[in-house]
Parts: C-alpha cells; sequence; structure tokens
C-alpha cells in the first residue's frame, strides 16, 4: 500500500504538470496530497524542467515543485526576460530548496548563481538538491549565510510551520519557533569590494521582511551601479511585525535612483500603486536609462 500511494503521488504530480491551471487547482492536489500521505509520507524525487528535486510535499514550496512545476512561475518568467545573450550573474537571496535557481540555472546555460540561505536546516536541503544536479553544480555558488547591513552573526529563527518552511527569518514572530541559532550574515558591499564575489546583474530578495537591511549591505554598490536590478518580496504584515511603514523598502530604492514596477503575469510588469503595497507580490526595481 505505501509503495502504490508514493507511486500514486509521482503520478498526480506529473500530471498536474502537463496540464493547464484551473480554478481551485491547488486546493484539490493539496486534498489529494494530503491523503495519499496518510499511507506514506516519505519524500518523493521527480525531474521538474530538467532539475531533479527531493521534494516534501507537505511543505509549500515542494508541494508547488511538485504539482505545480514551479512555485512562482510569474518571478521566473520575469528574471527569465531580463537575462541577455552574454554572461550574467544573479544573486538569490533566500534562496530556499532552489526552487529559483536549479530552474533558472536549467533554463539559462549563460548564467551564474550565487544562492544565499542561512537556515541550516532548510540549506542542507537546497545542497542535496544541486547535488542531485551536478551538470549545474559549476554555475551556482551555496552560501550558508545571511545578507545584511553588517558582516557577522545574527540569530535565526526557524518556521514552526510544518506546512511552510519559508517563513522563517531573523527576529521572532508568532510562526516561528521561539529559540534562534546563530548563524553567520555578511554584507553585500563588504563581499563586492574585497573581490570576493563578482557584482550581480540581478538581486533576488525573499527574506520575509528583512529587505531594507539587505538593501542596506548593499547600498554603496546599488548606488553606483546602473544596470542592476532588484527583484524582491512584499510581504505587508511583515513589515507591520516591524513597525515599518508599508514603503520603507520602496522608498529605499526611491532614494537610491531606481524606479518600482509590479512583477505581472508572464513576465510582464504593471505600474506601482497604493493599493499594491497592501498585498503580497513581487517587485522590480530599474534605474531609468538602465542598460538592459
Amino acid at each position: 500500500m505505501f509503495a502504490l500511494a508514493k507511486k500514486l503521488r509521482l503520478v498526480v504530480a506529473c500530471r498536474s504538470r502537463n496540464r493547464p491551471p484551473f480554478r481551485g487547482r491547488e486546493r484539490l492536489l493539496r486534498a489529494t496530497d494530503r491523503f495519499l500521505r496518510t499511507f506514506d509520507r516519505s519524500c518523493i524525487e521527480t525531474d521538474i524542467d530538467g532539475v531533479r528535486f527531493r521534494l516534501d510535499t507537505e511543505d509549500l514550496i515542494d508541494f508547488r515543485l511538485a504539482y505545480c512545476g514551479a512555485h512562482q512561475s510569474d518571478l521566473i518568467d520575469y528574471i527569465s526576460t531580463r537575462i541577455p545573450n552574454a554572461h550574467f550573474t544573479i544573486w538569490d537571496v533566500g534562496a530556499n530548496v532552489g526552487s529559483i535557481s536549479l530552474l533558472l540555472a536549467a533554463r539559462h546555460t549563460n548564467i551564474s548563481i550565487h544562492a544565499f540561505e542561512p537556515s541550516p536546516a532548510i540549506f542542507s536541503r537546497l545542497a542535496a538538491n544541486l547535488q542531485r544536479n551536478p551538470k549545474l553544480s559549476s554555475r551556482i555558488d551555496l552560501h550558508q549565510e545571511a545578507l545584511s547591513n553588517e558582516s557577522g552573526n545574527v540569530r535565526f529563527f526557524a518556521s514552526s510551520e510544518p506546512f511552510n518552511s519559508g517563513v522563517g527569518g531573523l527576529g521572532p514572530s508568532l510562526n516561528r519557533e521561539e529559540a534562534a541559532v546563530e548563524v553567520a550574515a555578511k554584507c553585500g558591499d563588504d563581499l563586492i569590494e574585497s573581490g570576493g564575489l563578482p557584482s550581480p546583474s540581478l538581486i533576488k530578495i525573499d527574506v520575509e521582511g528583512f529587505e531594507l537591511e539587505v538593501l542596506q549591505g548593499l547600498e554603496r554598490f546599488l548606488r553606483r551601479s546602473r544596470d542592476v536590478e532588484v527583484v524582491f518580496e512584499n510581504e505587508p504584515y511583515r513589515l507591520r511585525e516591524r513597525a515599518f511603514d508599508k514603503r520603507v523598502v520602496v522608498e529605499h530604492l526611491v532614494k537610491l535612483g531606481f524606479e518600482i514596477r509590479q512583477i505581472a503575469e508572464r513576465g510582464t510588469t504593471a505600474p506601482l500603486n497604493e493599493i499594491t503595497l497592501d498585498r503580497s507580490c513581487d517587485l522590480v526595481a530599474l534605474k531609468p536609462g538602465g542598460g538592459r
């Protein structure tokens, strides 16, 4: 029975990835996976767009990879449209299990990626996924550290939600464990100016409310660079937790010379407005007249 349940999960996942989405799809697939996991709760291994993943489908990101083929398809599509034919460097800040980095590297052979993930538990899953894809390992460097506005050690609070490992972060929260672990943190400007890492052409940031610290740590680079783009998650409840105004990240980027737009469907963007900042979405910061 256990082997049959696991096989059924793989079959349903594969078929669902190859069919167009419909209203209520994720809820239906969640219920199906939950039922099948009553017989077999083990991780499944599957190939998604040429990338081999080991996935725990109880976790939201892994579930979406398994059953939908991507966790943030619009974000991946947008970044793909911004990659030229020449060599291109991406910093993936908050890489989780590689749901963005691995799929982008498989899709674009001319990119190199530096993936930052401070959570010890999630980093081990990220590293294991990369090991399953040796053809990508020469173009993806993993960094088990946070990016912040100072180099040193910081406290990381893991998610307390068994169904969503991606809500951990550098501060306490109701959906995080009370006990923190100490992790390394680096200032992006220090990494670039020391020659430790190449400067990025695009920075993707998903750090659950600590976007400002990442940007402050890269302020010198962001101020002088004309071509870099910053793609970041806007999560209003995380900013409210820290008693920040909803415009704090946007205004910081504007002061550095960027214009902000919202990422929409199929790799397009739309103008930013106040209503947008009241909901979870992905935003992009570009400098007027940039090179790409």
